[in-house]
C-alpha cells in the first residue's frame, strides 16, 4: 500500500495540507500531489509534524497531468445519491478489494471547501464514499484520508497485478463513443455509456493483453457500423 499516491484538488488551507501529509506518514505513503495549488508557507509544515518530508516532496501538477500519470484514479465524494454515473460510489472496503497496481493508483481528495465537481468525478476510474451521519456527511479531507487508508491497510493491496494502462482505456472509450454515435444514440447517452464501460473495465482489473483483444473486436465492429447503416437506409427506402 505504501506505493500508492495521494492528490489534493486545489487545497485552500495550509492546515489541511499539513494534516494530510501527517496522515500519509502514519501509513507509510510518500508521494503527494497538489493539483492546481498555491504555496502554503509555514502553516502546512507546522501541522505536518513528522510528515514534513512528505509535504516538502509534494509535486504540483494539473488535473490533466494527474490523469496521464496514473492508470487508476480514485475520486472521493461526500454525496452518494442519484442515478448519475459520476455519483455511483463504492465503499472503502469494496475499493480495497479492486485489482490494481498500487504504484499506478492515486487517491484524489476533493477541495477542502467544495469537493470535486461532477465533471472531475466523471473522469475518475472509481469514486469512493465514506458513509457518515446524514445530518453532517462531509468529512475533513485528512479525516477522510485516514479512513480510506485504514480500509486499504486492513485488506492490503500487496501482490495485485496491474490493471489496464490509461492509453488503452482511452482507446476503448473512443471506440465506444464512436459506435454509440454511429448507432444514433443521443450525445448524453453516449457519454453515460462510455463512462459506465470505462468504470467496468478499469475496476475489473483486466490485463492489457485481454483488453487489447477486446479492442480488436471493438475496432472491427466500429469499422462495419457505417456499412450496416447504409444498408439499413437503402432497405428502408425500398
Amino acid at each position: 500500500m505504501e506505493k500508492m499516491s495521494v492528490a489534493l484538488m486545489s487545497p485552500r488551507f495550509g492546515i489541511n495540507v499539513g494534516y494530510v501529509s501527517r496522515v500519509m506518514k502514519n501509513f507509510g505513503l510518500k508521494d503527494l500531489y497538489l493539483v492546481d495549488s498555491k504555496e502554503f508557507g509555514k502553516t502546512a509544515l507546522v501541522y505536518a509534524s513528522h510528515g514534513q518530508d512528505v509535504l516538502l516532496g509534494a509535486k504540483r501538477v494539473s488535473f490533466e497531468d494527474l490523469l496521464k500519470r496514473f492508470d487508476f484514479v480514485v475520486g472521493s465524494t461526500a454525496i452518494a445519491k442519484g442515478k448519475k454515473v459520476e455519483r455511483h460510489t463504492v465503499s472503502p472496503e469494496r475499493l480495497a478489494g479492486f485489482n490494481f497496481a498500487p504504484e499506478k493508483a492515486v487517491l484524489l481528495l476533493g477541495r477542502d471547501t467544495t469537493g470535486l465537481t461532477a465533471e472531475e468525478l466523471a473522469m475518475c476510474d472509481a469514486v469512493v464514499h465514506i458513509p457518515t451521519w446524514s445530518g453532517y456527511p462531509t468529512l475533513n479531507i485528512s479525516h477522510a484520508l485516514a479512513v480510506l487508508l485504514y480500509a486499504m491497510r486492513r485488506t492490503g493491496p500487496a501482490g495485485r497485478s496491474a490493471g489496464p494502462r490509461r492509453e488503452l482505456t482511452n482507446v476503448m472509450n473512443g471506440y465506444v463513443i464512436d459506435m454509440a454515435e454511429k448507432s444514433g444514440m443521443p450525445l448524453h447517452k453516449r457519454r453515460r455509456v462510455a463512462a459506465i464501460m470505462k468504470k467496468l473495465v478499469v475496476q475489473s482489473g483486466i490485463s492489457d493483453d485481454h483488453l487489447e483483444s477486446l479492442l480488436g473486436l471493438f475496432r472491427r465492429v466500429d469499422m462495419r457500423l457505417p456499412e450496416r447503416q447504409r444498408r439499413n437506409q437503402t432497405t428502408s427506402k425500398t
